[in-house]
């Protein structure tokens, strides 16, 4: 499972399967799938609920996917089989309703000329980058910070489809995105159509002056999920800022339990897309502790099993 790390300085229960358009039994290797399990008990906290998965593959190799709420009683594991054939699923929960579930399905190629897979270091130049395939992948950057913003309320992204086609056309394949950034300091406030800041919609439950840091806003990170899987079904790169210091950001505080629930929800949310790289920060230097860096480059490393 291990190819490039993507680091640079995330009562019995009824279990209810999603089927992709495919049929949920067949899954296009790469191809990230939601697997959802529907719980009947009532739980004060759902995104606190400990939820995650032995994945387990062809020739037995295994790894552990953590999963998340997404609402209505729902948790849900993505997963993107690396290898075709047969493949297993197993829940681990620490509540009764979501734990020992099973789920098998059989990955089959991917038809999309796109999809080359996660990115591994060349073994034979090390300083150059090749897909799963073997394809080379010389990386050129668009930064387009809050491009998570566009089309906020429309799941068509009638704005932000044609502007990947665009970018794309002029040879980039890689877009620079924070995960959440809120108002700058130089134009505090919408001043214009260009401002993107404060954002629509709240990363976590509450506001950013007065932030529930334990509770997720789901219509948020619902949008986040359809942009990154629109760079993905145009075949680009999303290197994701996980944190950025200077858009006023109300961030859980640095070691928390609240800040290792944000890490592990970006992670268990967009770690099966083959096209993702993690960026502990935009603005890094404003992090002036260097023991909290590097621990956070540690939980990104044990916990994202792609």
């Amino acid at each position: 499972m291990k190819f490039l790390p993507k680091i640079i300085l995330a009562v019995v229960g009824i279990v209810r399967l999603v089927p992709a358009a495919s049929g949920a039994d067949e899954i296009e290797r790469w191809a990230p799938h939601d697997f959802s399990f529907v719980s009947p008990a009532t739980i004060k906290n759902p995104f606190q609920i400990v939820f995650s998965a032995e994945i387990t593959g062809p020739e037995g190799k295994a790894f552990t996917q953590p999963g998340f709420f997404d609402g209505d009683g729902t948790w849900k594991l993505r997963v993107a089989p690396t290898s075709e054939g047969e493949w297993s699923i197993v829940t681990h929960s620490d509540a009764p309703t979501l734990d020992g579930l099973r789920v098998t399905f059989n990955c089959v190629p991917n038809r999309s000329p796109l999809a080359h897979g996660p990115l591994r270091i060349d073994p034979a130049q090390p300083w150059q980058f090749v897909f799963a395939d073997d394809l080379p992948f010389l990386p050129i950057g668009y930064e387009c910070d809050w491009l998570w913003v566009l089309d906020t309320n429309d799941p068509k992204l009638p704005t932000l489809d044609p502007l990947l086609d665009r970018i794309a056309a002029h040879g980039f394949n890689l877009f620079l995105l924070n995960a959440y950034a809120h108002d700058t300091t130089w134009r505090q406030g919408r001043t214009a159509a260009d401002d993107f800041g404060p954002p629509p919609l709240y990363a976590w439950a509450g506001t950013n002056e007065r932030p529930d840091h334990t509770r997720f806003n789901l219509a948020y990170w619902q949008h986040y999920d359809r942009v990154i899987a629109a760079i993905a079904r145009h075949g680009l790169w999303a290197h994701i800022f996980i944190k950025v210091y200077n858009k006023q950001v109300n961030w859980p505080a640095n070691g928390s339990a609240e800040d290792d629930l944000y890490f592990r929800w970006l992670i268990a949310r967009y770690a099966a897309f083959p096209n993702i790289t993690w960026d502990l920060a935009k603005e890094a230097h404003y992090e002036k502790d260097l023991a909290y860096k590097l621990d956070r480059l540690h939980f990104l490393r044990a916990h994202d099993p792609y």
